[in-house]
């Protein structure tokens, strides 16, 4: 398993405390959940909470999605770890919504409303697909398409007068080039890109973990010519 963790800290009255949160958990409005493979639960719980408890005053496992393998194991395993020094405390989330995706393309994309598939239809397969030469896939050079990404990520952002990822976090760059690139020959960090006429314009940066793909961050052109056809939406459909 890979458990990506951050440590934040705040004041308090006798002083300052700190509490590591799994990266995302303090900006998502979704779930997260690590990817620990099935029956790991408990040694990686462990092996977590040993290691971060030497340095911090806190772990925040969450939020976890209630039908999580994961959630569940940690949840089963919290027990054997109460008798420890620390407290354990369970809060419970808001409602969170869930996507079940089928075993093939066509029965997801039935599956959609109404007006998701006009648009798709419309905007993918007629203009998109329809009008140029269009490819979706992992990008094969990584060390250019990375740099594209990042320099994507940042533009997108910059126009609406933020930092975006990797300029909000500090070293996220160094962080993230490390990651990609050391662990690109195994296939577990990819980037998905669309181009259209060998041009990139979506970039798609996700991590695989056995046979799902968990999506970390989009990039996009922000131009008028692309920001019409809602390339968001189109590339989470593929």
């Amino acid at each position: 398993g890979i458990i990506p963790f951050f440590i934040d800290s705040f004041g308090v009255t006798t002083g300052w405390t700190r509490i590591a949160k799994m990266v995302g958990a303090d900006y998502t409005l979704t779930m997260i959940n690590p990817p620990i493979r099935a029956g790991y639960g408990e040694r990686v719980f462990l092996s977590v909470n040993k290691s971060i408890l030497s340095e911090c005053d806190a772990i925040c496992w969450g939020p976890l999605a209630g039908n999580c393998p994961a959630a569940k194991e940690v949840e089963a395993h919290l027990h054997s770890f109460s008798a420890s020094p620390h407290s354990i405390k369970r809060i419970d989330s808001d409602t969170y919504t869930l996507f079940p995706l089928p075993n093939t393309f066509d029965v997801y994309f039935k599956s959609l409303s109404k007006s998701t598939r006009g648009h798709f239809r419309r905007n993918y397969k007629r203009r998109l697909a329809g009008e140029y030469d269009v490819d979706f896939s992992v990008a094969q050079d990584c060390a250019l398409s990375f740099s594209e990404f990042l320099e994507m990520h940042e533009m997108q952002w910059k126009k609406s007068n933020k930092l975006g990822h990797f300029g909000d976090w500090p070293r996220a760059n160094a962080f993230h080039l490390y990651l990609f690139h050391s662990t690109f020959s195994f296939y577990l960090l990819l980037l998905y890109c669309l181009r259209v006429n060998g041009e990139a314009i979506v970039y798609r940066y996700v991590y695989r973990f056995g046979n799902k793909y968990h999506s970390f961050l989009p990039a996009r052109v922000n131009t008028p010519q692309w920001n019409k056809l809602g390339l968001g939406q189109i590339t989470q459909i593929l």
